[in-house]
């Protein structure tokens, strides 16, 4: 692949200059040399990715948890509206306004 090859030659190219480089210590130059070392290059993709079927079995878990996950977010907002309609009906039916007010006045003894 014409990409590989462009890493490759970056990675070549920057390890020749670390050990040239006469302003960085050894252990700098160590330690940078590991890190370069330790680069993972994932260019492309995966062969399966070009399969339908393959690329279904392989998100099918994603679909179902984002399906979860929508069910639990339409539970939530189905459940703080009852508890709005709940705290609505108790105000109503106890009577009390704003401010703690009695809206109906109880009966005297």
């Amino acid at each position: 692949m014409q990409v590989e090859s462009v890493f490759n030659s970056v990675m070549t190219s920057f390890k020749s200059r670390m050990s040239h480089v006469t302003w960085m210590e050894e252990a700098t130059r160590t330690v940078a040399l590991d890190k370069a070392n330790s680069i993972a290059h994932k260019i492309g993709y995966p062969d399966f990715v070009v399969q339908p079927a393959l690329l279904d079995q392989y998100y099918q878990q994603v679909l179902l948890l984002n399906y979860l996950a929508l069910c639990v977010v339409y539970a939530m907002i189905l459940l703080a509206w009852l508890f709005f309609i709940i705290l609505s009906l108790m105000v109503f039916f106890r009577g009390i306004a704003r401010g703690g007010a009695w809206v109906h006045v109880p009966p005297s003894p």
